[in-house]
This record gives C-alpha cells, sequence and structure tokens, in this order.
C-alpha cells in the first residue's frame, strides 16, 4: 500500500479503526507518542519549565485517539488477537496520570497558575470522553454518492457501533466480506422477505414499494470529494460548471419509514429476477437507485450481494459534519447547513 508521511493524512487515518495502516505511517504516529509519554512521566520528577508541561500534556491528549486507531489498524493487518487493543489505553493512562498531577500536585511539581491547571483538566476530560465514545460510535466518510440525496460526498457521518437486527428503512454500515471496505446503504429487505425491481421500483413480497414525485434534485456539473468522481444526470450530458439534474421521489416502507431516492434513468439494475432473503441476511440498496452497487448484483459482478448480520458494523446516525471539497481543510467548501444533522 502506499505509505504517506503528510501529517494530516496520518492523523486523519488513526480515526479510521477499519482499515490498513503500514509500517511506515505506524511508527511516525508511535514515535511522538512515545517521547511525550516519556515526557509527561519525567514531569513529576524534573524541574522542567511550565510551557513543557502544557505542551506535553496537550500533544498526548491530540495525539490519543489518532494513535489508538493505528494500533488497532495494524494489529488487524498483523492478524493478532483482539485483547491486543487493550494497548491502546497505555497513551490514555499516561494522560489521566498527568491530568491528576498537574490539577492536584501542580504546586509541588512547579506547575503553577490556574490556567495551566484549567488546561489539564479540561483535556483530561475531554480525551478520557471522547475515547469511551470512540468505542460506541464509529465516525465514516462518505467518499461516493451512492446515497445521493440523503449522504452527499464529503459527509463525516457518526455510526453507532455494535450488533442489531436493522429495521426497513434503517442506513446501516456493514464491512465486505471479501475486501472489508466499510459500505453505507438502506436496508430494504429482512429475512424472509422477497425483493424485486420492476422498472426501477421496489417490490416487496410482491407489493410495490409506495412513491411520490417529490421534484428534481440538482447540482454542479463539477469533481466531487476526494476521488474527482462526477455525478451522473437524468437532464443528459451536461458541461462542467452547468446543473446536473435527478428526479426525487419518497419511498415508504410497508412499516411507515419514508425516505427520499433518485431516479436517472432506466437500466439493468431497474430489472431483477425476485430474492429471497435467507436467514440473518439483509436486501440493502444506495438512494441513489442507478449509481449504487448493492444488493442487486452479486459480488462477482461488483456488487455486495446480501449483507450477512456478522458483517454489519452498526446504523448511521448523524452527519456532523461535511465538505464538498477534495480536503475538508478547504473552509470555503463547507456544507455548513448539514453540521449535526440527523440521517433519516
Amino acid at each position: 500500500m502506499r505509505q504517506s508521511v503528510d501529517p494530516i493524512s496520518l492523523f486523519q487515518d488513526g480515526f479510521d479503526w477499519t482499515g490498513r495502516t503500514g509500517r511506515l505511517g505506524f511508527f511516525l504516529v508511535l514515535l511522538p507518542v512515545l517521547a511525550l509519554s516519556g515526557l509527561s512521566l519525567a514531569l513529576p520528577f524534573v524541574d522542567w519549565p511550565r510551557w513543557v508541561s502544557v505542551v506535553a500534556f496537550a500533544g498526548l491528549a491530540v495525539l490519543n485517539i489518532p494513535f489508538n486507531g493505528h494500533v488497532i489498524r495494524r494489529l488487524n493487518d498483523l492478524g493478532w488477537s483482539g485483547w491486543m487493543w487493550w494497548l491502546t489505553l497505555v497513551p490514555l493512562l499516561n494522560l489521566i496520570v498527568l491530568g491528576i498531577l498537574v490539577t492536584r500536585y501542580g504546586e509541588r511539581y512547579k506547575i503553577t497558575g490556574g490556567f495551566s491547571r484549567t488546561v489539564a483538566l479540561f483535556l483530561t476530560i475531554l480525551m478520557t470522553l471522547l475515547f469511551v465514545l470512540r468505542i460506541f460510535w464509529m465516525p465514516m466518510f462518505i467518499p461516493s454518492g451512492s446515497m445521493k440525496p440523503n449522504l452527499l460526498v464529503g459527509d463525516y457521518i457518526l455510526v453507532s457501533l455494535g450488533r442489531y437486527a436493522p429495521d426497513r428503512g434503517d442506513v446501516i454500515v456493514f464491512r465486505h466480506p471479501e475486501h472489508g471496505v466499510d459500505y453505507v446503504k438502506r436496508v430494504i429487505g429482512l429475512p424472509g422477505d422477497r425483493v424485486q425491481m420492476i422498472d426501477g421500483r421496489v417490490y416487496l413480497n410482491d407489493s410495490p414499494l409506495p412513491q411520490t414525485d417529490q421534484g428534481d434534485f440538482t447540482e454542479v456539473m463539477e469533481r466531487q470529494g476526494a476521488y474527482g468522481a462526477l455525478p451522473r444526470c437524468e437532464n443528459g450530458a451536461v458541461a462542467m460548471g452547468a446543473m446536473c439534474s435527478k428526479s426525487v421521489f419518497e419511498e415508504t416502507t410497508p412499516d411507515g419509514r419514508s425516505y427520499d431516492v433518485l431516479n436517472i434513468g432506466m437500466q439493468l439494475s431497474d430489472d431483477t429476477v425476485a430474492y429471497s432473503v435467507p436467514p440473518g441476511h439483509y436486501f440493502v440498496l444506495g438512494d441513489n437507485r442507478d449509481n449504487s452497487q448493492d444488493s442487486r448484483l452479486a459480488r462477482a459482478a461488483g456488487g455486495i450481494a446480501m449483507v450477512s448480520e456478522e458483517a454489519i458494523r452498526g446504523r448511521a446516525e448523524y452527519v456532523v459534519f461535511s465538505s464538498a471539497g477534495a480536503s475538508m481543510f478547504y473552509v470555503w467548501t463547507w456544507r455548513t447547513g448539514r453540521y449535526f444533522e440527523a440521517i433519516e
């Protein structure tokens, strides 16, 4: 795999606990963590200047969660047992110990001043909370447009982790059984259901899901996200910078769940055979029906087939941040209206 020495990439990659981490990336993150850990443990015994204490503590706080991510990914690459995950607690324990020392015994160890103790206490509580939350929640970046209009390219979503039995209409995240990449799709068929696509409509147990015309979804024809993909348009081939439109329909499940889906045009995947969902599996579709690799296609044909219960990582809950640009650091491309938006 390609190794990156870009500090921003190393930091971002550490928040993804499910992918791969090369040896170079792992050691580049490990080195400053070891240095700061050693410095923090030496603070009570050496007459360091106050700024050294603050820098060491803040550095550990910033690197703590990304370091955990790189450790877990690297252990996964090596095929080691899951219990090794507890090794990632080491920098967190150092952080907590340092915070206690700074806040409770600051004067004894020459770390004087209310500001230093306030910063130490705040960062200790914040990073401990983030670490605990990370056990139950997972951030995920949306790189493709298969879930438009509900999830856009560049959305950063929050996924509640844990195995559960999805309902129809849930947006779930699951791991591909062959190449291990995380996918996000909507659950349409439950175990025992019969699902078929006819003329672009979903037939569930031989009855079509009701659809209501909601007008058009429009977006600028331009490269989107880090991969620079171009959107597909129902209004034909449009020039760069022109408006690309698709029809929007509100689809409703028998359970009363409603969500918007897109239509671009007729294609082979709009008409399928009838699928019977086996026990312990789910039939999933992308909301951008004509631009999604999902349960309509077998894995050998580039699809994902039925999703097993064991592959499900959790349910997509919120869009916490969204950027329309090639990088989240292009602040002028941030979609401010999508912050902390619930995923329907």
